[in-house]
């Protein structure tokens, strides 16, 4: 027998835990996106992350005293954003919810979230009851003060209070009749009890629970930049913030063409709550025009984000001709300016360089075939080309 009772204990002990309520925010958790909370739990903001949140709260309803119905739980939202962050390793932030009143014992407890607080029983109480009936419980979820209140009595007679009906919240409890009912309890979130019906016997209703609602309002970027700017052909940025970033991808867009193309990438610092800065010189800004670019900010997961677009406006010189493209085993390169032009370099996505070679011909001839098939930038002067091998 001792047995069985350890067994219920530890069965009753696992449903206590496994009904406690969590909200994990992270940086994917969309806008708009909440959860109601109808028991104490707590709110978990993920490392790395900052998130506004809206919060909406109804206090828990009161017992009813005697023949009068139990004062209903009021409802408030806050009018600014709580800002609420992830820190380091994650921070959990408490939510607590209202008990409802109970008849003979503690009144309505208050309802909570980072300072901001409701108290129970803050709606209009239900009518009293006479010697025959009882008068139903307040309205729950109503403005603290309004005038919210439960059925009323028919004077002297038999019928008992209907429970106010909730105005964003639970239904007021009914009340107990001339032939010594109870009063019913109020409904969550926040109803107030029912007055006691006729006699000593009878009781009033208890109050109902309160409620938390918490909202994210801002969905948390996983890359924070403060800014973004381009000089010549150097490329300057900055980050407040980096979550799972994986990498800048640089794209530019020569005047004249129409799609952006990757000319470099930078490792990024992974998860920051500092300031980083971050610079990418574009060693083939030429020919002459605009030189747009825009940063791609590439997360470990694969999602991305790009940044705004900024460009400048450079000055050129001759330009090579590089050829064939797609090529194979050979490069050839002409048309370019000796007095400029004394080398060529190739090199691969992330700027190593892996052939340089002297331009000491009109026409040069540039071995490739230990390249690997893949894409790469030939240099000359003043000109730079994206090139693919086959």
């Amino acid at each position: 027998m001792k047995k069985i009772y350890i067994l219920i204990g530890l069965l009753f002990s696992l449903s206590l835990v496994s009904q406690a309520q969590t909200f994990n925010i992270t940086s994917s958790t969309p806008n708009n996106t909440s959860q109601t909370f109808t028991a104490n739990g707590v709110v978990n903001v993920a490392a790395g992350v900052t998130v506004n949140v809206t919060v909406e709260l109804w206090g828990a309803g009161a017992a009813g005293i005697g023949s009068a119905g139990g004062n209903g739980g009021g409802y408030s939202i806050t009018t600014t954003p709580i800002s609420l962050s992830g820190g380091a390793a994650g921070t959990d932030y408490t939510v607590t919810v209202g008990a409802g009143g109970v008849v003979g014992g503690s009144g309505p407890t208050s309802t909570s979230f980072q300072g901001v607080s409701l108290a129970g029983g803050g709606g209009a109480s239900g009518d009293a009851g006479n010697n025959n009936a009882g008068g139903g419980g307040g309205e729950g979820g109503c403005a603290t003060g309004t005038a919210s209140v439960g059925g009323t009595p028919v004077p002297n007679g038999s019928t008992p209070g209907a429970g106010g009906s909730g105005c964003d919240g639970g239904d007021g409890g009914t009340g107990g009749d001339n032939s010594g009912t109870n009063g019913t309890n109020g409904l969550a979130p926040g109803g107030g009890g029912g007055g006691k019906g006729k006699g000593a016997t009878p009781v009033a209703g208890n109050g109902g629970a309160g409620q938390v609602r918490i909202t994210v309002s801002s969905t948390p970027l996983p890359v924070t930049l403060t800014y973004f700017s381009v000089k010549s052909s150097q490329l300057l940025w900055q980050t407040a913030m980096e979550l799972n970033n994986d990498r800048f991808e640089i794209e530019r867009l020569l005047e004249g063409e129409n799609e952006f193309t990757q000319i470099g990438e930078v490792i990024g610092a992974g998860n920051s709550n500092s300031l980083v800065d971050y610079s990418f010189s574009d060693e083939s800004a030429v020919p002459a025009g605009n030189h747009c670019y825009r940063l791609k900010q590439v997360d470990f997961d694969g999602q991305y984000e790009y940044s705004e677009v900024q460009c400048v406006l450079l000055k050129g010189e001759k330009t090579a001709s590089i050829y064939p493209n797609p090529f194979t085993n050979e490069i050839i390169i002409t048309d370019y300016a000796t007095e400029t032009a004394s080398e060529v370099e190739v090199t691969d996505l992330q700027g190593n360089v892996l052939i340089k070679a002297s331009l000491d011909s009109d026409v040069k001839h540039i071995s490739a075939a230990d390249l690997a098939p893949g894409t790469y930038f030939v240099r000359v002067a003043g000109t730079v080309k994206k090139m693919v091998k086959y």
